[in-house]
């Protein structure tokens, strides 16, 4: 963490998701979506915090990437830089 309590350009999150199941298998078995998020330069999304978002499906196609709005209007209410703390 820098000295202003920003995470330093090159910082990297991956949250991985499971689906719910209503098998005999476990849901820690059932892929979900996998969010990342990176701290990008100075200027990226001065307004987001700088950071650019990317989410994959379950079998890790690209559904989207960059200042997806859904992950930028969530993570605007975060209380420091942006990122939620870890439970």
């Amino acid at each position: 963490m820098t000295a202003n309590g920003e995470f330093p350009v090159g910082s990297r999150f991956v949250e991985a998701h499971f689906e719910k199941t209503t098998s005999a298998m476990p849901a820690e078995h059932a892929a979900g979506p996998l969010f990342m998020m990176e701290k990008m330069a100075k200027g990226f999304d001065a307004d987001h915090g700088d950071w650019k978002f990317v989410a994959l499906s379950s079998i890790g196609e690209l559904v989207a990437q960059g200042k997806i709005e859904s992950c930028v209007g969530c993570h605007d209410d975060a209380g420091h830089d942006h990122v939620f703390p870890a439970e």
